[in-house]
């Protein structure tokens, strides 16, 4: 498998679950493409995305620019992006890329669960 391949996992309400499997690069992208609009709309980035990295085999530097181009897009439209249950290479490259303090990056689906709802109960109090 040389592509990374995107597989939507659950679609409720406001929180939509994904995982990543395989290389998390642009291999084989079109230049502009948009992985994620161009399977699930451009409506995605307003929704909150768990996204499971627990079967990507790596990251690369254009993965990682990918994750980075997502989240600045989630936040401007009013969605959120949080990336879970990494891999130990997956971690740690992030970490050393200093991604960790930019991404949304928490342990398991559990804790994403959580900053999800927890970003939607805040939202709801601004309002």
């Amino acid at each position: 498998m040389s592509a990374m391949t995107l597989k939507l996992l659950t679609h409720d309400g406001p929180i939509v679950r994904f995982e990543v499997i395989g290389k998390v690069t642009r291999d084989g992208w079109t230049q502009n493409g948009d992985p994620l609009a161009n399977l699930f709309g451009d409506g995605i980035y307003q929704h909150r995305c768990l996204l499971s990295l627990s079967q990507a085999m790596y990251i690369d530097s254009t993965g990682v620019e990918w994750l980075l181009t997502a989240h600045q897009r989630f936040s401007r439209e009013g969605g959120m992006l949080i990336l879970h249950s990494p891999t130990p290479a997956s971690k740690q490259l992030l970490k050393v890329m200093r991604m960790d303090l930019v991404l949304h990056i928490v342990a398991n689906e559990q804790e994403a669960l959580r900053l999800a709802t927890q970003t939607e109960n805040s939202n709801a109090n601004q309002h």
